[in-house]
């Protein structure tokens, strides 16, 4: 289950800030009871929040302590569908034969597709950079390699809708994988200190 809260006006210059002491204070407050309740795991990043519950435990009861921690809050919450999730701009998918979860990317129904356009008057530094950042997010975030090459395949695709040259892209993800790869293999080769 995703809990989220609906809290601070988050374009404010402190308002992650805030956000984050405040939520540490509903924590620090909350979470005895909370886990006594059902809560197996909790996650959060500022005022979003992924929360694992048992089976038997009650949400509305859940959602009703922490709604009434203060006035100015209010949590909602979304449950998985078909096993999936979304948080984040992430879709994390259950799986119940591996008993584990996996992760891709989530993009939003009104996603556009939208690039900067290659034809437009804008320094290729700029251009290169937009697909760097959506390729590094794949790298980051798709726990397989099918979900991983699902997902080079949307960037092609993108490119290829905002005019972008495949050589060019296929040329940053080639860079990017390799990067990447070497990346871990590093983190592999580093002793484990005791």
């Amino acid at each position: 289950m995703y809990i989220q809260h609906n809290g601070v006006a988050m374009g404010a210059p402190l308002a992650s800030v805030i956000a984050d002491i405040f939520m540490t204070y509903l924590e620090i407050t909350l979470m005895d009871k909370l886990t006594q309740l059902g809560v197996c795991e909790w996650y959060r990043y500022v005022d979003d929040t992924f929360v694992f519950i048992n089976k038997d435990a009650n949400v509305d009861n859940l959602l009703s302590i922490l709604n009434g921690f203060h006035p100015s809050i209010k949590f909602t919450r979304k449950i998985e569908d078909n096993d999936k999730l979304e948080f984040l701009n992430v879709q994390v998918i259950r799986s119940p034969e591996q008993q584990c979860f996996e992760a891709t990317i989530y993009r939003k129904p009104t996603f556009t597709e939208l690039l900067t356009n290659w034809n437009s008057y804008v320094p290729i530094q700029n251009k290169k950079a937009g697909i760097v950042s959506i390729v590094n997010r794949a790298l980051n975030i798709c726990s397989t390699y099918k979900f991983l090459e699902d997902e080079f395949n949307k960037i092609r695709r993108f490119g290829l809708y905002n005019n972008y040259p495949l050589s060019f892209i296929d040329t940053i993800i080639g860079i990017k994988l390799n990067q990447h790869r070497n990346k871990m293999i590093t983190e592999l080769d580093k002793p484990i200190i005791e």
